[in-house]
């Protein structure tokens, strides 16, 4: 008994995040900030959905430094 995920590294989470609600994908987990840290410009952010057979897919972006 548990669960599993495949991982997607992904460079626009928010567009796919729109393509996948709009195609009918159930989301587990909309895109939120992994770990809010002031170092950063853009926060890594990540979410969830299932696939058709019920697979666990995560996405995730990574986060931008600021400029020093």
């Amino acid at each position: 008994t548990g669960d599993f995920a495949i991982v997607f590294p992904t460079n626009d989470i928010h567009r796919l995040t729109a393509e996948i609600t709009a195609a009918g994908y159930p989301i587990v987990s909309p895109p939120v900030p992994l770990i809010i840290r002031e170092e950063y410009e853009v926060q890594p952010v990540e979410m969830m959905f299932r696939d058709p057979d019920g697979v666990l897919v995560n996405l995730v972006q990574a986060g931008v430094l600021k400029k020093k």
